[in-house]
């Protein structure tokens, strides 16, 4: 009994193995929904910066 459970684990590692390279994931991980707040926020803060920037300098030219 013994030998043959070791013999069906050992095929069902590799098998899993072999799952697992075919069909790679694809999935973004998830994110947190307070990491995902405090990342939109920080975003939002250089999109801001970065249009008033472009502002002042085209007013400058």
């Amino acid at each position: 009994m013994n030998r043959q459970k070791k013999i069906r684990e050992k095929f069902a590692k590799k098998l899993k193995q072999a799952k697992a390279k075919r069909f790679p994931k694809n999935k973004k991980p998830y994110i947190a929904k307070a990491d995902r707040v405090n990342h939109d926020s920080s975003t939002e803060v250089v999109d801001e910066n970065d249009i008033s920037h472009s502002e002042n300098e085209s007013s400058n030219h």
